[in-house]
């Protein structure tokens, strides 16, 4: 039985787990995500103006040695979001393709009220997070995406499964809420009066849930960190007509010409398929 983690902290009932994963299956059905498929993915768009992209800092890891948790007592190391799973993904990227909602409003099964959806995500070593590239609805969701445009609204928020979680305190591992400690029921996320020591928990096997944009998230500097271009994707492949083009082996640079020609005109279902074959067999030669 998995803890969920987010603005706050509840076990999710085993009965709803099965309808929970095939919800988002049916309106994010493709979790399995590289750069080429997020390439495909933007291609996939129904108009080149439907989405606002921007970067977001979702959650920032720890270490032992300089733990970060957040204002929910909650930590996340670095370990455990770059580990590998069974299914070839890297913890991190089970946010792909997951809902973006507001305040949480993920927490309603079948809900429909997602305000856009995670294109891509990648660890960032620098600030010592996971960034998002969040897609926001701009036709359904247009005063969400002015606030943010205009720098009014930066907080962002993810939620995730964890499959278990350990006492920093006294080094409990608990899977379900009866095996949780005396720590983490009653000072977790403050002070512990016998050692004057923060109480948080370390939380392992973790799955990506949603992303929200809230008024104040736990982590407090998970923030829009970037706005991007309008249609970003056209940039990207532009870059990618023109190194084609200067490449030596005659196929490649054909298919630069040809990128570079369906993108400069109205982007039409056709186009967007041949684009998807031309970014396959770009792939196979490793340009992507």
């Amino acid at each position: 039985m998995p803890f969920v983690r987010y603005a706050k902290v509840e076990l999710l009932d085993p009965s709803l787990v099965g309808r929970y994963v095939d919800h988002l299956h049916k309106i994010f059905p493709h979790n399995r995500f590289n750069l080429k498929e997020a390439s495909k993915n933007l291609l996939n768009i129904k108009s080149d103006d439907q989405y606002l992209y921007v970067i977001v800092d979702g959650i920032h890891w720890s270490t032992y040695e300089h733990p970060y948790p957040n204002g929910n007592g909650d930590a996340f190391h670095k370990d455990e979001l770059l580990k590998l799973r069974n299914d070839g993904r890297l913890a991190y990227q089970t946010w792909n393709r997951k809902g973006v909602f507001l305040h949480h409003q993920s927490d309603a099964i079948g809900t429909k009220d997602h305000v856009g959806f995670i294109c891509d995500t990648w660890p960032d070593f620098d600030s010592q997070s996971v960034k998002m590239l969040p897609a926001l609805d701009k036709a359904k969701h247009e005063d969400l995406c002015k606030k943010v445009k205009a720098g009014h609204w930066k907080d962002v928020s993810m939620g995730c499964i964890a499959s278990s979680a350990t006492c920093n305190h006294c080094n409990n591992v608990a899977t379900v809420e009866a095996e949780l400690c005396d720590c983490v029921k009653d000072y977790k996320g403050r002070i512990h009066p016998s050692t004057g020591k923060l109480v948080f928990e370390w939380n392992h096997g973790i799955v990506g849930k949603e992303l929200s944009f809230v008024s104040i998230g736990a982590d407090t500097k998970a923030k829009v960190v970037e706005i991007l271009a309008e249609p970003n994707y056209k940039v990207t492949l532009r870059n990618l007509a023109h190194k084609l083009m200067h490449h030596k082996n005659h196929l490649l640079n054909s298919s630069g010409v040809e990128i570079l020609k369906l993108i400069d005109g109205k982007m039409t279902v056709q186009r967007r398929k041949r684009l998807v074959k031309l970014l396959d067999f770009v792939s196979d030669y490793g340009m992507i």
